[in-house]
């Protein structure tokens, strides 16, 4: 009896031996298998976090899809917006018809022989300047190229310079010999804080200035009183310009503008943070809605409108450029990446890129033919102003350097890369408000202080 007991003990201890091996064996197997169920929830946090971020991208791309000339909505978008539009229906199929008409001649457009090269460039110097306004400095500059609306068929046009000053009026100056052609007044009670101006074909306004010739020049001012003031002139007699409208934008102050390509749609930024466009042809304002992207903490700082006219850009002093439907105002694409206010923007015109500089002292191209790809160049100083030139060969950038007597600098870069191709030292100690080019980039002018400087290839000796 003793035996079977004793076999029995055996039998019992050889099976609790083994189910405690079996249980060592299944505790390894569970502590491998929540070992690699932690790693695969990292991995599959990461991947939906990454899914996410790809969602968001390829939302912005299909909201906004590139083609090969540049940032155009997509028809989807497009119709879908269209139905939800804020701007009447009349003047949304003005935009649809000169996005067209833009986008296909831009397909054709090529830079041609006379534009100026990378070795041209560096040559230019200081030929002129001049005090257009009788006080006060000059707020506000741009140069219009009058050659019946299409700049690009011209060899040799006729360039205007428009300036905006502190004393509330607007000047008109011919570009190549620096005469002043007209004094324009829109009953402004505050100095002028930005100003347009813009050919014009008589299929472009609606507002009837141009009836009387085939082409006019527009010129758009805006005052810190909230006023936006309009005139028009024909082409072959830029001189006599007449005042269209002056048209209410709100109380707040407008801190920058821009005209659509069809003439009678202004855009403006305001101090609030929010924007505003201006139907001219009819005098009708339309504020923007309520948005996150637009916080009245800050101020916009800058607007621009695509070359193509189908979206537009917004600065602000917070740092953020937000990208908006025009004939919705429905959020298109952010670009995030600046940490200081944003000074200005500038589309190249061929409508592939995005230029912004900002106080944190770097200039960024974004490229709209790949999103998230974008072109960093630290100017180890605060940039004032800066514009492509019309072909979009060239970037202009004005610095202003941290010590207060040092000299201002014009940089020049190359327009996609960011590549040096010219600094201009300024003699003047005080920062550059505004910077255009001239046609061809055969020229640039700036505005500093109270005075219009003139800049370009030096004229030929006689001698």
């Amino acid at each position: 009896m003793l035996q079977g007991f004793q076999s029995e003990w055996d039998a019992l201890m050889l099976e609790v031996f083994t189910l405690k091996q079996q249980l060592t064996a299944a505790q390894q197997e569970l502590s491998n298998a929540m070992y690699q169920q932690d790693a695969a929830q990292r991995v599959i946090a990461r991947l939906l976090k990454e899914r996410e971020h790809y969602k968001s991208e390829l939302s912005a791309v299909r909201s906004t899809s590139v083609s090969e000339n540049g940032m155009d909505v997509d028809h989807d978008a497009s119709s879908a917006s269209s139905s939800k539009s804020v701007l009447p229906s009349a003047l949304v199929k003005r935009i649809e018809a000169k996005t067209a008409e833009l986008s296909a001649s831009r397909e054709k457009r090529r830079i041609g022989p006379a534009v100026a090269t990378r070795t041209e460039v560096p040559n230019y110097s200081s030929l002129s300047h001049q005090s257009p306004h009788k006080t006060g400095g000059v707020n506000a500059l741009d140069v219009v190229v009058v050659v019946g609306g299409e700049a690009f068929s011209a060899t040799n046009p006729e360039e205007l310079v428009v300036t905006g000053g502190a004393d509330k009026s607007v000047i008109v100056l011919e570009k190549s010999s620096g005469k002043k052609i007209a004094t324009l007044s829109g009953g402004f009670k505050k100095g002028v804080s930005a100003v347009r101006a813009l050919s014009l074909s008589s299929s472009d306004s609606s507002s009837g200035a141009s009836s009387s010739s085939s082409s006019s020049i527009r010129v758009v001012a805006a005052s810190d009183d909230g006023n936006i003031s309009v005139w028009d002139a024909p082409s072959t007699s830029p001189s006599t310009f007449s005042l269209t409208c002056t048209i209410r934008a709100g109380s707040s102050t407008i801190t920058s503008l821009d005209v659509h390509p069809v003439g009678d749609l202004v855009l403006v930024g305001l101090d609030n943070g929010s924007f505003t466009m201006v139907d001219v042809s009819t005098q009708t304002s339309f504020p923007s809605p309520s948005h996150e992207k637009l916080p009245s903490s800050v101020s916009v700082t800058d607007v621009k409108f695509h070359p193509d006219g189908e979206i537009f850009a917004t600065a602000s002093s917070g740092g953020a450029i937000n990208v908006w439907a025009v004939a919705s105002f429905e959020h298109m694409a952010s670009f995030d990446g600046h940490s200081a206010s944003v000074v200005a923007l500038s589309f190249s015109e061929n409508g592939i890129s995005l230029a912004s500089a900002s106080e944190d002292q770097t200039l960024r191209v974004w490229d709209l033919q790949e999103v998230g790809q974008v072109q960093i160049t630290q100017l180890g100083a605060k940039p004032t102003a800066l514009g492509f030139d019309l072909s979009g060969r060239f970037l202009a950038v004005a610095i202003s350097p941290a010590q207060a007597k040092a000299s201002r600098e014009i940089r020049v870069f190359t327009g996609r890369k960011c590549d040096l191709v010219a600094t201009y030292e300024l003699d003047a100690q005080k920062d550059v408000h505004a910077l255009r080019w001239g046609h061809n980039a055969k020229s640039f002018v700036f505005a500093q202080d109270k005075s219009v400087h003139f800049w370009g290839p030096s004229a030929p000796s006689t001698h």
